[in-house]
């Protein structure tokens, strides 16, 4: 396009830019063809943007992995407790009438009312 500002560029080397520093001697910034000056004010607002974001994907990362910890920890403590009380076994005492429990794999037990023993209910 002829009326293009980017058509009336020279080339570095006519421009009178040395390799890696500007023409008044600077390492700052760099000069665009369209004399515009990246400063490191707007090179470290762009990288700490970038920093920014990541370190929020991080920071959210970081809490859904905490969360998931719990999750996963209070489930298997909640699972082995619900076992236990699952496994016990319901006795029905014949002299006093009370119901109770104990642990899995004993048949018989004593009452903790009366002392009697007695065999676990079958349904």
């Amino acid at each position: 396009m002829p009326g293009h500002p980017a058509h009336k560029l020279k080339p570095a080397s006519e421009a009178g830019f040395t390799a890696g520093r500007d023409p008044d001697g600077s390492t700052w910034g760099r000069r665009f063809p369209l004399g515009l000056r990246a400063t490191l004010s707007e090179s470290v607002e762009s990288v700490t943007a970038l920093n920014l974001n990541f370190e929020i994907v991080l920071y959210g990362l970081f809490v859904l992995g905490g969360f998931g910890f719990l999750w996963i920890y209070y489930d298997r403590r909640d699972r082995t407790l619900y076992e236990a009380e699952r496994k016990k076994i319901t006795f029905h005492c014949i002299r006093c009438n009370q119901l109770y429990t104990e642990k899995a794999g004993t048949d018989t037990a004593s009452c903790p009312q009366c002392g009697h023993t007695n065999v676990r209910l079958k349904f």
